[in-house]
């Protein structure tokens, strides 16, 4: 039988780079996926290196058709027993100041890249009698979010998406979760458009949400990590209208965002410094 392999999309840097070390030092072979080549292949060098494991490497964007089309062609090379959803891209600042390009980048890469990968390894964990998929989605999903719409929107749909899987494929012994992460410090989240010094949630470490995420591999349900936002997202969303918590989040990016609109400023449009967590 062949050997059976984790996958981690947005494997380069922040949370994905942190899931790579911790599985790595625990003795799982890795296929790795993000857009840079160079720090995929510093990070595989490392890790076969110190752990003396196997690591499959695929550099491309999961945001476009090509790169979608690169992941399903890998799938059918190796067994995963494990799959890890992490790439994602981030945009922040008033809707009406977001180009449709970008828009559409994100929903690409945050939504349709997982529906694909999910459509292909699902059937094959199927098929096998066994599987385990973690999305990683974040504490965005849980309500609607004024100044982080298009982001928040994508991880609402992916946690939604999840959960019905669960339900479908329970009887097939795959194990979905999907978990819920808060403000990680990564590349992404420091170039959002705003002052992070008056955001209310605050940072925790790529470390420390990689270890959340690996505590669910094999788990079902959807879950929220920190108790900070288990309680604003768990216990006050249940208890307080949705339209005061939409309020409270727009009036907290209102006060935290360097910029509310460029649409007189053409040129500076900040949504150009978003990023993606595979680069």
């Amino acid at each position: 039988m062949s050997r059976p392999y984790t996958l981690i999309t947005g494997a380069s840097y922040g949370i994905g780079e942190a899931l790579a070390i911790e599985l790595a030092q625990r003795g799982q072979n890795l296929i790795l996926i993000s857009r840079s080549g160079d720090k995929l292949h510093q990070l595989k060098s490392q890790l076969e290196y110190s752990y003396r494991i196997d690591i499959v490497l695929l550099a491309c964007d999961l945001a476009s058709e090509e790169g979608q089309s690169q992941a399903e062609g890998l799938f059918e090379k190796y067994r995963i027993s494990t799959a890890i959803l992490n790439a994602a891209q981030e945009w922040t600042g008033a809707f009406l100041d977001c180009s449709l390009e970008k828009m559409t980048s994100i929903i690409s890469l945050n939504v349709m890249s997982n529906v694909r990968i999910l459509h292909t390894l699902l059937e094959k964990m199927r098929l096998n009698g066994k599987g385990s998929v973690v999305v990683v989605s974040s504490v965005a999903a849980l309500s609607p979010m004024p100044y982080c719409s298009i982001y928040a929107s994508t991880k609402a749909f992916m946690l939604h998406l999840a959960n019905a899987l669960q339900f479908e494929l329970e009887k097939a012994n795959v194990n979905i979760a999907t978990v819920c992460v808060g403000r990680t410090d990564t590349g992404m989240t420091r170039n959002m458009n705003v002052d992070n010094d008056k955001m209310a949630m605050k940072f925790v470490t790529a470390k420390e949400s990689a270890l959340s995420i690996i505590d669910k591999i094999g788990k079902r349900g959807s879950f929220i990590v920190g108790r900070d936002n288990q309680l604003l997202f768990g216990f006050i969303r249940r208890i307080t209208p949705d339209r005061f918590l939409i309020s409270l989040i727009g009036r907290m990016f209102e006060n935290a965002l360097i910029r509310t609109s460029l649409r007189s400023e053409p040129s500076a449009l900040f949504g150009q410094r978003a990023k993606v967590e595979s680069d």
